[in-house]
């Protein structure tokens, strides 16, 4: 038994691979402040995070050694170095990016505020002890119910496009 296992303890480092291991300080390029948060990577399946001193530590298979090392954050322009470059214990300085975004217009929905505002009338209408004022009040809304259906037809159904 003594034997078998000695000879598992012999052989167990054939098996192991060789590994490097990346290390290294992200911070704001302006500021000179660490980066938290960061996205270090490699592939999508072999990365990490930088910690709140913007330090994070990489073990990375020998085959990837040749591939690029990625750092990204919103906000700032991504970095990219290729990993044998890479020095350990480096500093990765991060340029802020300016995003322009197109204009957006928050405008609210026509048919449901149609809905909404029939809905006041009614409950409106309902609180009035005149019976007359209600009943009229809901003749005029059928009326306008049957407008607003025929307006709020959708362009690709109606018949003005055949």
């Amino acid at each position: 038994m003594k034997t078998i296992l000695v000879i598992l303890i012999m052989i167990a480092p054939l098996f192991c691979f060789a590994q490097t291991g990346l290390s290294g300080i992200v911070r704001t390029e302006k500021t000179n402040r660490p980066m938290e948060d960061c996205h270090v990577y490699i592939n999508e399946n072999l990365g990490t995070v930088t910690n709140e001193n913007g330090e994070f530590q990489l073990v990375i298979p020998e085959k990837f050694t040749d591939s690029e090392l990625h750092v990204t954050h919103i906000g700032y322009k991504p970095f990219a170095i290729p990993a044998s470059d890479f020095k350990n214990n480096g500093t990765i300085l991060m340029e802020t990016a300016i995003i322009m975004l197109d204009e957006v217009v928050v405008r609210p929905d026509p048919w449901m505020m149609f809905q909404e505002s029939v809905e006041k009338i009614i409950s409106n209408a309902q609180d009035n002890s005149d019976d007359h004022i209600y009943l009229t009040i809901l003749n005029e809304l059928e009326k306008m119910k049957s407008l607003s259906e025929v307006y709020f037809v959708p362009v690709e159904t109606s018949n003005l496009n055949k």
